[in-house]
């Protein structure tokens, strides 16, 4: 939302397009429900998120991998929103502080196309600029990221904070209910590996 919040701001024309790790999450609707009341724009969605792909593809939490062609990356899908869209400029949420891997798609996605106005930002950069700008505040409940994906810690928080979430997850991902079953079997200890 700090990104949209910015080009918002800043340029004439902004469409938001948002990568989605499963389609229709509950709490994607409500993000997309905001933009509408903030800015007046709706969130053109369904756009897989390379990772979720992955997931499918390697058979995570599910009964069998999907059969492999080339992997999904996200200058593919950059290239989707760029068609979609029809304006070439676009910009992410990613920072560096995010993980290693993420550092390292920055470097890898350096062209005079793509904004990364958050690079090297932190994130009480993030939560300073959303409370200086009354936009809503991610909901953690303690977790370092408010991304999706198939971390104990995400799955973990799902459960017990967004049930319907959760319930999403677990229709794609099948075995995702393992997890916590291994949190009630061994109790928190052997729910803090992500």
């Amino acid at each position: 939302m700090v990104v949209a919040d910015m080009c918002v701001n800043t340029f004439k024309r902004v469409e938001l397009c948002m990568m989605e790790f499963v389609p229709r999450l509950p709490m994607n609707d409500e993000r997309c429900a905001f933009a509408k009341a903030r800015w007046g724009i709706d969130v053109r969605r369904g756009y897989p998120d390379p990772s979720g792909v992955e997931a499918l593809d390697y058979g995570v939490y599910c009964d069998e991998p999907r059969s492999r062609g080339k992997p999904l990356r996200y200058k593919d899908v950059h290239a989707l929103w760029r068609a979609d869209t029809g304006l070439s400029l676009m910009a992410t949420g990613h920072k560096k502080s995010d993980s290693m891997g993420r550092r390292a798609e920055l470097v890898q996605m350096k062209d005079q196309l793509r904004l990364h106005p958050l690079a090297d930002f932190k994130k009480a950069d993030v939560l300073g600029y959303m409370r200086a700008k009354g936009l809503p505040l991610p909901r953690d409940e303690g977790r370092n990221s408010n991304a999706v994906g198939l971390t104990k810690q995400f799955v973990l928080w799902a459960h017990d904070h967004s049930p319907a979430d959760y319930r999403r997850l677990c229709e794609v991902f099948v075995y995702l209910p393992a997890i916590v079953e291994q949190r009630r079997f061994y109790g928190d200890a052997g729910a803090d590996d992500r």
